[in-house]
């Protein structure tokens, strides 16, 4: 078991360091050729993960849990602005709001080990902040786009794109 762990630890730390170098990048440039950027990079990774994966070993199921509960009460209402029409590449207030009203509207339901809602002891405990996050973001996002149009270069952008 522990030889198949190198090779997915690896990509991870492979992966890790790409984002690093590319975080890094944004300030100084880094010569790609030099071997030095690409190791220590990753062992600084490497490290960092084992030093984590030993302070968290006996509680990992439950940090993994809360982790993708926090992810999901983020990633839902942008997920539902991207699945009712967000256009990539170009700056739209209408998504971004439709985003921020959907993520306020899911608070009073989380339920989350450190943040539990007002509204959640109502529902006998149930978190149900993805269902309010994205159907609040979609409807917003639908009502803002019939209001408020975007412009005729901003949709025919969106169709170049989809071509």
């Amino acid at each position: 078991m522990a030889l198949s762990l190198i090779t997915s630890d690896t990509l991870n730390a492979y992966t890790g360091t790409f984002q690093v170098l590319s975080f890094a990048n944004m300030f100084k440039r880094f010569k790609s050729e030099s071997v030095a950027i690409r190791v220590v990079p990753f062992v600084l990774v490497m490290a960092i993960g084992v030093v984590i994966g030993l302070i968290g070993y006996g509680h990992f199921v439950s940090n993994l849990s809360n982790f993708l509960d926090v992810l999901l009460v983020i990633f839902i209402p942008w997920s539902a602005v991207n699945l009712t029409d967000y256009v990539y590449g170009k700056i739209a207030w209408r998504g971004l709001l439709a985003y921020a009203v959907g993520l306020g509207a899911e608070w009073p339901f989380v339920s989350l080990p450190d943040y539990v809602g007002p509204l959640v002891a109502h529902l006998g405990g149930a978190g149900i902040s993805y269902f309010v996050g994205f159907f609040v973001a979609a409807i917003v996002y639908v009502a803002l786009m019939s209001l408020f149009p975007a412009p005729a270069d901003h949709r025919q952008g969106k169709m170049a794109a989809t071509v």
